[in-house]
């Protein structure tokens, strides 16, 4: 289970509660899963390269990219989308890059493989 941190991303934590209640997440699944630090999903080609047709506005705010703490992936500034990631470990190097806009509360099966 996630938390969303409007205070830090509005507009991102707007879209991805938009695509959650939409159910647009459903059966995707995570393609990108390093143990460890990261596992990334959300893409609806399944393989990292797809996405939507509108792009989101790069919002740091939050930082710290603990292990829970839940990012939104960019291709560069302002190209965010809907693929986000979830920290199996801390990143620090990641703070002032990425927009980090929740945080896992509570872990349930489909994160064990990452070491949840």
């Amino acid at each position: 289970m996630l938390a969303i941190e409007p205070d830090c991303a509005p507009g991102t934590c707007a879209a991805f509660d938009s695509l959650v209640t939409s159910g647009y997440y459903n059966g995707t699944y995570f393609h990108r899963v390093v143990p460890n630090p990261v596992d990334q999903g959300g893409c609806p080609r399944g393989d990292g390269y797809g996405g939507m047709n509108w792009t989101m506005r790069t919002e740091i705010g939050l930082e710290g990219f603990v292990r829970g703490a839940v990012g939104i992936a960019s291709a560069g500034r302002d190209t965010e989308n809907c693929q986000f990631f979830i920290m199996l470990a801390d990143a620090p190097h990641l703070d002032g890059r990425y927009t980090r806009f929740a945080h896992v509360v509570r872990a349930g099966k489909c994160a064990t493989a990452g070491g949840w």
